[in-house]
């Protein structure tokens, strides 16, 4: 065979195999476009446009599981929580962070108020400060069998 025929096959096998791509991709794109179609309704059914706490509670979880301190007392939260929630993760991280939400609320606060009130007695600073986070565990295990 001469190299003008090799070409010529060359040549065809690749259009054909170019053709082939073209008509998967469009036959593709029309499957696709009903599953997406499909997707979207169900979406529609459920989306909300109100606040959600148990969104934000959710996203929280992930933003405390990034800060240190945090995140030691809530993997300690956690492993209560996995006791009573035992197969639901989303219960789980719900509850975790709410109850972090509520003690962080307290806590911030109540430290500010310890520093400025005893910032010129670093003995009751001290004190005040390990019996403030004792007092917050003991209300984090109050919050987990309350739950």
């Amino acid at each position: 065979m001469s190299n003008q025929v090799l070409l010529y096959i060359m040549g065809g096998a690749v259009v054909v195999l170019f053709i082939i791509i073209v008509a998967y991709m469009l036959i593709n794109k029309a499957l696709n476009k009903g599953e997406r179609k499909y997707v979207r309704e169900l979406r529609k059914g459920t989306e909300t446009s109100k606040f959600s706490s148990e969104i934000l509670y959710q996203k929280l979880y992930v933003i405390y599981m990034k800060i240190p301190g945090v995140k030691r007392y809530l993997l300690k939260l956690r492993r209560k929580l996995e006791i009573i929630n035992i197969e639901d993760e989303y219960k789980t991280r719900r509850q975790a962070s709410s109850i972090i939400t509520k003690a962080l609320l307290v806590i911030i606060p109540l430290t500010i108020l310890i520093i400025v009130l005893a910032k010129s007695n670093p003995l009751l600073l001290g004190i005040l400060l390990i019996f403030e986070v004792f007092m917050i565990d003991t209300v984090i295990d109050a919050m987990v069998r309350k739950t």
